[in-house]
């Protein structure tokens, strides 16, 4: 799918005042009524400074970590292409394998350091977003790049690996950066790619662009230095770029030429690095609204990627394009594109008024998100409140890999109504027999629509039919209640549960 970004929607940031808010869902929670923020006036421009160079270590390492097949599932482009044209004796598997090993042991430690989730922050202490924290991989490549040359890689290490992972990753560089270099010597070390992504990244709308989404990031008035370093690829590999802290490489598959896609993926992780900057408690805020109103599925987090897809894609790709074919496709699949293209008018606009990303925009990029891609039932079930006994979970614990609830069973003295109004768009999933079913609602005195709901499933519990009740909650997120009358009934409704495809309006019978 083509961008269908109009060109004329892309002129001055200060005049792209066009509405985000995709219509009013009928059959999702209610959206909040909030005050329309005064409007400002689109940030100067703060320190934001970006390098374009050609940087010989990184392309080999870059390379290196390709043709090492370090990580399991990863695509074999790299590794056929290197040995297609240069082949690979067993010195070089061996150097290779040694390199993967570190590389793979230093993405394990790295996963063990993350923080844990905890009721009140489900997601960590940042949420879905990109974090503050300088990760080891980050350390790895800052590191690596600071050396200079192979041989000094294994002492600019000390700290980051031990001593033999350290020269396991010089003696694979050394190994293969002569014949890396002939590769990039065909290529001039890309001083003409180089060149034309340097003006691309510095065409006036777009450095305007990037000084509104500091601003939206809330890292306006920093100073901000960003390094960008082309890599070479195989022709038939993708476009791609990522970030390693502030350092961004960009790959030019061989054969292609440089232009507004490759543009368009640095100003993506640009984006990327300044949504890091974001307070901690800003992004645990953030994707708490956007998730309680359109669901959790798995990374990469929808609202990161569709505000960075809208930034770099739907405003900086038409900019950087000579005519309507230059434009750079979206990035994605259908879903993300989707949403990406539906959230855009609400990108512009908060940029174009200068204005910081707050819960409000969270909650209105959650409906736009909801009438693109309509969520699941599933979807609402990670950082989801459990009322139910272990007993009656273990079924719904069968159909998932991994997910996170935090349970409150019915036979401690929780107060629900409390819980309830302290977490006033968190999901909660009922697993109720036909006793609790009689006992549990005068614990929920009060929550007239739920206890509603209740009074459904004893009905249909009457005539032995298992059933899944759907009850919007008042602000945000839902009340799902199943009810059975045995452990086979209740199988049944887990089954269902994570078959539907869109949130029920009617009661859900599990035969």
């Amino acid at each position: 799918m083509t961008c269908r970004v109009s060109y004329l929607c892309c002129i001055s940031l200060a005049v792209m005042l066009v509405s985000g808010c995709g219509p009013s869902k009928k059959t999702g929670p209610k959206e909040e009524t909030v005050a329309k923020p005064a409007k400002v006036q689109p940030a100067k421009a703060p320190g934001l400074t970006i390098q374009v160079s050609y940087s010989v270590l990184a392309d080999v390492l870059h390379l290196v970590e390709g043709v090492s097949l370090w990580q399991p599932g990863m695509a074999k482009i790299y590794f056929r292409s290197f040995e297609d044209i240069f082949g690979l004796d067993g010195v070089d598997r061996r150097a290779l394998k040694k390199f993967a090993f570190a590389r793979s042991e230093l993405e394990e430690r790295y996963n063990k350091s993350r923080p844990r989730p905890v009721f009140n922050s489900p997601f960590g202490p940042e949420g879905m977003f990109p974090s503050a924290f300088v990760s080891l991989v980050e350390q790895f490549w800052e590191r690596v790049l600071a050396a200079g040359q192979p041989a000094a890689v294994t002492r600019s290490l000390s700290g980051v690996m031990e001593p033999a992972d350290a020269e396991s990753v010089a003696r694979a560089l050394k190994r293969l950066a002569p014949r890396a270099g002939e590769l990039i010597g065909q290529h001039g070390k890309y001083s003409k790619e180089t060149k034309e992504l340097n003006r691309l990244l510095h065409l006036e709308q777009v450095s305007h662009l990037l000084s509104a989404m500091s601003r939206f990031a809330w890292a306006e008035g920093s100073s901000l230095h960003f390094k960008v370093h082309p890599v070479w690829a195989p022709a038939e590999a993708d476009f791609e770029a990522v970030a390693y802290g502030d350092r961004i490489l960009v790959s030019l598959p061989d054969g292609k030429p440089i232009g507004p896609n490759q543009a368009a993926l640095v100003v993506h992780e640009i984006g990327r690095r300044l949504l890091v900057r974001l307070p901690a408690e800003k992004k645990a805020l953030f994707s708490m609204r956007f998730i309680e109103t359109a669901g959790f599925t798995r990374p990469p987090f929808a609202l990161v990627e569709g505000v960075l897809d809208a930034l770099s894609h739907g405003l900086a790709g038409p900019l950087m394009a000579a005519g309507p074919e230059d434009v750079p496709l979206w990035p994605g699949d259908g879903s993300r594109k989707k949403f990406a293209e539906a959230l855009t008018p609400l990108v512009r606009k908060y940029l174009a008024e200068g204005k910081r990303m707050d819960g409000v925009f969270a909650i209105k990029a959650a409906h736009v998100h909801f009438e693109a891609n309509p969520p699941r039932p599933a979807d609402f079930i990670n950082g989801a409140m459990v009322i139910a006994e272990d007993r009656a979970l273990k079924p719904f614990k069968s159909q998932v890999v991994r997910w996170t609830v935090w349970k409150f069973p019915p036979s401690k003295r929780y107060n629900y109504v409390r819980k309830f109004e302290q977490n006033p768009g968190r999901s909660v999933l009922l697993l109720l027999t036909p006793t609790q079913l009689k006992n549990i609602p005068s614990r929920f005195k009060g929550v007239d629509d739920l206890l509603e709901g209740l009074e459904q499933a004893v009905d249909y519990l009457k005539r032995g039919k298992p059933v899944l009740i759907t009850v919007p909650r008042e602000s945000r997120g839902y009340f799902f209640i199943l009810a059975a009358r045995n452990p086979s009934g209740m199988k049944r409704l887990a089954k269902a549960f994570f078959a539907l495809k869109n949130i029920p309006t009617v009661p859900v019978v599990a035969e």
